[in-house]
């Protein structure tokens, strides 16, 4: 048996530099950098996965992922 529940999250206007995408009990800011960070860390992710790339590429690429991760606290 499948039970669905309905969450709830509150909006601010699109214009809005930030959004609140408050889960009941769980208060999250989501601002345009959050974002901007992810989308970053996304294509250094998928540019690592990359076959043509050096080795010394591949180190710069590595370490700017771990220092985008500590900054967005993922590591």
């Amino acid at each position: 048996m499948i039970l669905f529940t309905s969450v709830h999250l509150r909006r601010y206007p699109l214009d809005s530099d930030e959004k609140d995408f408050s889960i009941e009990g769980f208060p999250m800011k989501y601002t345009c950098e959050d974002y901007r960070q992810e989308m970053k860390l996304m294509a250094l992710r998928k540019r690592l996965e990359e076959e043509d790339l050096s080795k010394e590429e591949k180190a710069r690429l590595a370490e700017e992922i771990k220092k985008l991760e500590q900054e967005i606290k993922l590591a």
